[in-house]
């Protein structure tokens, strides 16, 4: 996906994470550009795509049920002037 790809080259571009040897939770702040999207739609796109870039970057082995453990959640706002994703990984 065009997301996946954009999460992976930043990740190659600045290796900010190092590998995780655990399990863990998740949970993320997500700035939409507009309300073209419905919110179900954007958090689960959101997810999917940095799970798999995580995975092919080596921040973590699988997203399976092994290393996925659940999340605490997301929220969703507006923010025409800079649409960004803030993820928090925490270990299990």
């Amino acid at each position: 996906s065009q997301w996946k790809a954009a999460i992976t080259a930043h990740l190659r571009e600045h290796p900010i994470l190092r590998p995780l040897r655990k399990p863990l939770r998740l949970y993320a702040e997500l700035f939409e550009p507009h309300e073209l999207r419905d919110p179900p739609n954007v958090e689960g796109g959101a997810w999917k795509a940095m799970l798999d870039a995580f995975q092919e970057c080596g921040v973590i082995g699988q997203d399976n049920w092994a290393w996925i453990k659940g999340g605490d959640g997301y929220d969703i706002a507006l923010d025409k002037r800079d649409p960004r994703v803030i993820l928090v990984l925490t270990e299990a």
